[in-house]
């Protein structure tokens, strides 16, 4: 009995009720085309070219399925694959077409197919990409492996000319790894929007690890985006991490480990949403895009500023960037009380716990209402006169508010002083230099022990003059006379002292 007779005699019974209709097994079958079927090998030596092309054909003619199974079936010229067939593997690390050439693997246009389960792999010495996306849209591309070639894994090339259109297609469950070029490339160069664009494509469940290249780059056309993408794994790539020039997009991505850095936008592009579960290296923010760090909730260059929320790691909140290159440059980050268009009175900025804190180095600002660094430390006063040498303890305090220093110490001399004692006294190491205002800056002197005083002083002096670092110490008589270092020499000589001056910065 034939197999056909055995089918019919099985399902006899159930057409008799008009349940189904009875097909024989050759017309069945022909719902699926193997390519083994067609005279493929898949031992990884013969060239199975032409037997995956006739049965491609086959399926597409019957439009069924092309079934790659288990195997490593070797291809030496581009297989082209249009429409209208879906392309199934039985296991992405099982199911292997092996390109073998210098030239672009398998180039996919058309619309409406499913791509799944199995291997694109280069062959050693292999040239070209392992695939082309092209003139092509509504495709389903998942758990496929993508390795060894020698141009970039997977390009989306919407550079061809016009109508070159690239949209709505699905990437996901896929390893792209260990090509020549970049891992993933969404090229636009030359394309002229609105003709040639990439737009509304998703990108989920992606490792994109170990390309020569950049990960993932997309290149050359600012009008392409919109894409969405998920639990992208980026690491290890030679040239970098991430690189996004369109608008609009949307990623949830790890990145770690890749040369240059992990994530670059163009300066140039906007509205682009970068989450982040791992810190990266970030090469350049670009304009009104947002990245937020979910490890440690960073939330820099926003357009406008969100509101961070979380608790117990820093968080950081960067003004946007109002200039075309470099980061941070010239946006401001408005921190306001209350509602400012409200009739009531306005609320206040309240900090509940925690400090307010300047940067190690200021960042001076000529604005008459910035407050722009703020200091308070220790500062030791030290005590000269040329050709003198003094022996003494001091100590002091200062306070800086902007370019405004408040200044106090004090100087106990534990000796008399040798050298030559006729030369003017002053107290030297100011913190800070003062600026160039020529009438200087008045002290006070608040006391002053074992000094050898000027009869016709009414009082003692202490001056820090302009473009100085040093208080200056004067006798006020009719004129004003310098203290001399034979005026301090005492071994018990003490003087308190407090002066308030502005800084150059």
């Amino acid at each position: 009995m034939s197999l056909t007779q055995v089918h019919q005699s099985l399902i006899a019974p159930v057409i008799a009720t008009g349940s189904i209709v009875a097909r024989s097994i050759e017309d069945r079958f022909s719902d699926v085309v193997n390519v083994k079927d067609f005279g493929a090998v898949g031992d990884g030596v013969a060239d199975d070219t032409n037997a995956i092309n006739l049965a491609y054909a086959a399926a597409k003619a019957n439009k069924g399925i092309l079934q790659i199974p288990i195997g490593t079936f070797r291809f030496t010229s581009q297989l082209n694959w249009d429409q209208g067939v879906d392309v199934v593997g039985m296991h992405k690390e099982d199911s292997v077409l092996l390109k073998d050439g210098n030239f672009d693997g398998i180039k996919i246009s058309g619309s409406g197919s499913v791509y799944s389960n199995f291997y694109v792999k280069g062959n050693t010495g292999n040239g070209g990409c392992g695939i082309i996306l092209s003139l092509t849209s509504y495709q389903d591309i998942n758990n496929i492996n993508v390795q060894y070639h020698g141009s970039h894994g997977i390009k989306y090339d919407y550079s061809l000319g016009s109508n070159s259109e690239i949209s709505y297609i699905t990437l996901s469950q896929s390893s792209i790894s260990n090509n020549s070029g970049d891992g993933i490339r969404l090229d636009g160069t030359n394309a002229n929007y609105p003709i040639n664009y990439c737009n509304v494509c998703s990108f989920n469940d992606l490792a994109i690890n170990n390309n020569n290249g950049i990960g993932f780059n997309q290149i050359d056309e600012q009008n392409s985006g919109y894409h969405v993408g998920s639990n992208i794994v980026i690491q290890n790539n030679a040239a970098g991490g991430m690189f996004i020039c369109g608008i609009q997009s949307n990623f949830n991505i790890y990145l770690e480990s890749n040369s240059i850095f992990d994530l670059k936008l163009e300066t140039t592009s906007i509205r682009n949403f970068i989450t982040c579960s791992h810190p990266a290296t970030i090469l350049d923010y670009g304009t009104r895009n947002m990245f937020l760090e979910t490890g440690s909730l960073s939330i820099k260059n926003i357009n406008p500023v969100k509101k961070p929320l979380g608790r117990g790691d820093d968080q950081l909140v960067f003004g946007g960037s109002a200039s075309s290159t470099g980061n941070y440059n010239g946006g401001d980050l408005v921190i306001g009380g209350g509602d400012p268009n409200g009739t009531g009175t306005p609320g206040s900025v309240f900090i509940q716990t925690g400090n307010l804190r300047f940067p190690s180095t200021q960042i001076p600002s000529t604005g008459g209402n910035t407050l722009d660094d703020y200091k308070e430390e220790n500062w030791i006063p030290v005590m000269s006169s040329t050709g003198a040498t003094f022996t003494y303890t001091s100590g002091g305090r200062y306070q800086k508010v902007g370019n405004r220093v408040h200044l106090s110490g004090f100087i106990d001399t534990n000796a008399a002083a040798s050298g030559t004692l006729t030369n003017d006294f002053s107290i030297i190491g100011l913190p800070f230099q003062s600026n160039n205002l020529g009438y200087g800056y008045s002290g006070t002197i608040g006391y002053v022990v074992n000094i050898n005083w000027n009869p016709s002083a009414k009082q003692l002096m202490a001056i820090v003059p302009a473009n100085s670092t040093s208080i200056e110490l004067n006798w006020l008589t009719t004129t004003s006379i310098p203290l001399i270092a034979s005026d301090v020499n005492s071994s018990d000589f003490r003087i308190n002292f407090a002066v308030t001056y502005e800084t150059i910065n």
